[in-house]
């Protein structure tokens, strides 16, 4: 009989699902936070855009972070949506499964194609979590969804959670409150140019409470300190340019000849 149960439960599982995980585990990992919360917000090209008709988002708008929310781990991808995913929360120090336990893999499907027309894997390693617009209040208005699959999304989203690690310490009910912002870099390949990548400013503290309703949050949060922003790059020094007068020849002077 128990056998039988073993048996069962390894059939019912994902193709390729690492079978060291069991029923539970496996649907734990693609429910939770499998939702989306709210409106899409998405950074693109250097843009911030908003629910399913890429609307653009307000310069000075501030949202509230809900880092218990933030998940880690795999999207599966379909006509530029998520479908399926294997996520955890970093709360729970979830560790996602090996690209190769996912299945789809190109020589078995037929993967879709990205905007230069190279086949792109369904599967694209994400982080996503869940915001609230300060000033607003209830579920039909300020929440948002972020999700991001590019390198410089992670990238920020691994830096806000550095500084909420350290805000944590000193004050476990925090939540940031940050600024949409736009960075940029040459890319190596002068053909490809700027590279945009996405900035989430911490301009504050929130509280979890003010994740339900954020009317007051404008007048109650905490100023970030700005002895915690990272220190401004110096510009090298400019060499000085040579004197004119130390240069110039006298036209009257006599050269002197050596003897």
């Amino acid at each position: 009989m128990a056998r039988e149960i073993i048996e069962t439960e390894n059939e019912n599982l994902p193709a390729e699902m690492d079978t060291g995980h069991n029923a539970y585990e496996a649907y734990g990992a693609q429910a939770v936070n499998r939702t989306i919360v709210g409106q899409i917000l998405k950074f693109a090209k250097g843009f911030w855009k908003a629910g399913q008709d890429n609307v653009d988002v307000d310069p000075d708008i501030k949202l509230i972070v809900d880092m218990r929310t933030l998940t880690i781990g795999w999207q599966k991808w379909e006509n530029e949506r998520p479908v399926d995913n294997f996520m955890g929360l970093v709360s729970e120090r979830y560790q996602p499964p090996r690209r190769d336990t996912l299945g789809d893999k190109q020589e078995d499907v037929e993967w879709e194609k990205d905007s230069n027309g190279k086949p792109r894997d369904p599967w694209q390693r994400s982080n996503m979590v869940l915001l609230r617009e300060v000033g607003t209040a209830g579920d039909d208005e300020g929440r948002y969804t972020f999700i991001t699959s590019s390198i410089g999304g992670m990238n920020a989203v691994g830096l806000m959670a550095q500084r909420y690690g350290r805000k944590i310490r000193e004050d476990d009910q925090a939540l940031p409150v940050i600024e949409l912002d736009t960075s940029s870099y040459k890319h190596h390949d002068r053909r490809i140019g700027d590279v945009y990548t996405p900035v989430l400013r911490i301009v504050g503290w929130a509280t979890v409470e003010d994740i339900d309703d954020a009317t007051n949050t404008a007048k109650t949060m905490v100023p970030e300190d700005v002895k915690t922003l990272p220190p401004k790059k110096a510009e090298p020094p400019r060499k000085a340019a040579p004197s004119k007068a130390s240069t110039k020849v006298d036209p009257k002077a006599k050269k002197k000849t050596k003897f």
